[in-house]
């Protein structure tokens, strides 16, 4: 019975994005991010991704049998925690096919980013091809970049593009 879920679970995260890997640089597209329904993984009401208009925001598609994906959170926790307080927005929603797997890792792992689950047809029409997967988008709702993988690379990058999108902080000491 097992042997259905990886298959299917990875066919389901090859849709995500295919849409998205064109919004890389140079692509020259002004490619929006689409309002998605996002559900609170523990529950709650469900919001619009266009809540976070006016604000920069890292989208990161994950599921707990991605060995990658469970090494990328806690990296993805210290850029939320670096940036929220300057008005980066951290969506991390969980492809699992049941939402149980997701709250007991979030849980073990005491992480503290926003976590959501997408429905299935929205997750089929954004294409990601792979997980992990972050899509960073600018307060516009404009695609800045779409990261397949994780690594040291990727991370050095978003955290250059992401202070690029934000205002700069406050200096302290005056003039």
């Amino acid at each position: 019975m097992r042997m259905w879920r990886w298959p299917f679970a990875a066919c389901l995260v090859l849709f995500v994005v295919a849409s998205l890997g064109a919004a890389a640089p140079g692509g020259g597209q002004d490619r929006r991010f689409p309002d998605l329904q996002l559900i609170p993984l523990e529950g709650g009401d469900p919001l619009q991704f266009s809540t976070f208009r006016g604000r920069p925001v890292l989208v990161n598609f994950w599921a707990t049998w991605c060995p990658p994906c469970r090494a990328e959170l806690p990296e993805l926790e210290k850029v939320y925690n670096r940036f929220s307080g300057r008005g980066l927005v951290v969506a991390s929603v969980n492809v699992d096919r049941r939402p149980e797997p997701a709250r007991r890792f979030v849980r073990m792992q005491k992480l503290t980013l926003p976590f959501y689950r997408i429905s299935e047809s929205a997750l089929r029409a954004l294409g990601v091809r792979s997980i992990p997967t972050s899509v960073l988008v600018d307060g516009e709702g404009r695609v800045v970049r779409v990261y397949q993988g994780f690594g040291p690379n990727i991370l050095r990058d978003l955290e250059a593009r992401i202070e690029a999108l934000l205002p700069e902080e406050a200096e302290s000491g005056g003039t």
